[in-house]
């Protein structure tokens, strides 16, 4: 029996390092984060020399894909909780490093409430990032567009309307 428990716990831990890559920040933290994540793509970004010399590409969003908020509330889900803490070792690993951060929802509602729900879930991101040791003058702007960028119409199917409810950040310098 001792032997199965063995084996499952292997297999389960083997399992959950498959497919993850390690990022090593300027600072020497690691982090487990999968490949193509928002994290894997900005640290890719911030250690690009073209990246650094082209000002254009400052104008990148990047998606939280991972950080989620409970429906219709400014209030983040537990399992945003890495993928946040990542972002913040990131935004204290790289010194220069400036964002702004966009919350966007899809067009169902009003477009004044969307606005307004928008604004407090990114003011409730930024607050997050502050707490985790970011300093405030690293978050430029903190903007809620409410469904402004929403590339679903009303009657899409529910699955297509959830794509416009994200989270977004812009490196404006590094």
């Amino acid at each position: 029996m001792k032997n199965i428990i063995i084996a499952f716990l292997f297999t389960f831990c083997a399992s959950n390092l498959a497919g993850q890559k390690i990022l090593v920040l300027k600072n020497g933290k690691t982090l487990n984060v999968s490949p193509k994540s928002a994290e894997d793509n900005i640290v890719s970004f911030l250690k690009d020399s073209t990246s650094l010399q082209d000002t254009s590409l400052q104008n990148n969003w990047f998606l939280l894909e991972k950080t989620t908020f409970i429906l219709g509330k400014p209030v983040l889900e537990d399992s945003s909780i890495t993928q946040m803490k990542n972002i913040a070792s990131i935004l204290i690993a790289y010194p220069k490093l400036k964002i702004a951060i966009g919350c966007h929802s899809d067009v169902l509602g009003s477009k004044t409430a969307n606005i307004m729900l928008t604004q407090a879930r990114a003011d409730a991101y930024k607050k997050y990032l502050i707490l985790q040791g970011v300093y405030k003058t690293k978050i430029t702007e903190a903007i809620g567009y409410g469904s402004k960028y929403a590339s679903h119409k009303s009657g899409s199917d529910y699955i297509e309307l959830i794509k416009d409810r994200k989270l977004t950040l812009r490196i404006v310098s590094f």
